[in-house]
């Protein structure tokens, strides 16, 4: 972060907005971020409209024009599904070598994706999937992977 201030000083660029997205909720998470040079701290799980908050805030206008939000949260879909398709691949390879922990961890991810944006298929077959790791039943995971 710090770097990406630097750099945006020294070129006399445009000050590019971030939000910092974290698992760790602790106020000295939040507090580091800032001081770092984020514009606003959102800790997981969120859902869509706390993102859309944070986003509105965080835009150069500071109005944040709902139809304009709506299309940046589509286009975090859109690199979501490609982290999701990613995680599908580790876990078809995992499914080899009857690894449960890596289908539990990516399951994880998808789910979160899933809560996170707002894309419920991925949220349902993430937490199916987490289980499943969970529990070391990896029967039918194929099927569930074809949802995604």
């Amino acid at each position: 972060m710090r770097t990406i201030r630097r750099d945006e000083q020294q070129a006399g660029t445009q000050r590019l907005r971030i939000i910092a997205l974290s698992a760790n909720a602790y106020p000295e998470d939040k507090r580091t971020a800032l001081e770092a040079g984020c514009d606003s701290y959102l800790s997981r799980p969120f859902d869509t409209n706390s993102l859309l908050r944070v986003m509105a805030v965080a835009s150069p206008d500071n109005c944040g024009n709902q139809h304009e939000l709506e299309q940046q949260l589509d286009l975090l879909r859109v690199a979501a599904r490609s982290r999701i398709a990613a995680s599908v691949a580790i876990i078809k390879e995992a499914l080899t070598r009857g690894d449960n922990k890596v289908v539990r961890y990516e399951g994880h991810r998808i789910k979160g994706l899933g809560m996170s944006l707002g894309i419920a298929d991925a949220e349902r077959i993430g937490t199916a999937l987490e289980l499943a790791g969970r529990d070391g039943t990896l029967e039918g995971i194929g099927v569930l992977l074809e949802g995604l």
